[in-house]
Formats: structure tokens, C-alpha cells, sequence
């Protein structure tokens, strides 16, 4: 995908159809990871990688309650375990139900 200015980003993708890394025009590596079994399509951690490969600028690590419940951390990518900042939000859905009746009597008078 190209920028406004003709810069390309790369996409790699997992056999599962699941976001494995993006490259940035400036060489940063993004890589995402998805261990939740049941949420197999959710990130459950985000590293941003520097262009010589190996130093983590950005982590993020996500866990995910019933669907219902996402939190976020913020890592500290010096150590790889020190929370800096936690992000809880709640999202709710509304189940609708339709109904609908149909008559057997097919006579249109």
C-alpha cells in the first residue's frame, strides 16, 4: 500500500488470515502475536521494532474477557515486564431477536 507521497507499507499475513507484521516505509518492523484461544482473531500483543531489527520501541499487550472485557497494557520495551500504563474498557452488545409470522393462506383478495 502506498502513501501520499509514494512511500510503501508491507503487510504480511498468517496461514490464518491473521496479521503477522507490517513494514513501514521507514524500515519499522510493527509484529502482532495471537494467543487467545478464544478470541483467535484478536491481537494479543503488539511490538513496534526499530529498523536495526532488534530494539522494541512500542509493546502493548491485550487479554480479552468473554469478548466483553479488553484490557490494554502499555510495556516498558527496556525490561519487557513493567506495566506503565492499564486500559480497561468494557463493550457491551444488545442481542435483537426478529420474529416474523407468516401466514399459510396464500389468497391475496
Amino acid at each position: 500500500m502506498a502513501d501520499a507521497i509514494g512511500g510503501e507499507t508491507l503487510f504480511d499475513y498468517n496461514g490464518n488470515d491473521t496479521l503477522n507484521y507490517s513494514l513501514n516505509t521507514e524500515g519499522r518492523k510493527t509484529e502482532y502475536a495471537y494467543d487467545d484461544a478464544n478470541n483467535p482473531r484478536l491481537p494479543t500483543e503488539i511490538k513496534v521494532i526499530d529498523v536495526d531489527g532488534t530494539t522494541v520501541l512500542r509493546w502493548q499487550a491485550f487479554t480479552y474477557d468473554m469478548g466483553r472485557t479488553l484490557t490494554e497494557q502499555l510495556i516498558d520495551p527496556a525490561d519487557g515486564t513493567t506495566v506503565l500504563q492499564e486500559t480497561e474498557r468494557i463493550y457491551w452488545s444488545v442481542q435483537l431477536e426478529f420474529r416474523s409470522h407468516c401466514s399459510s393462506d396464500s389468497s391475496f383478495g
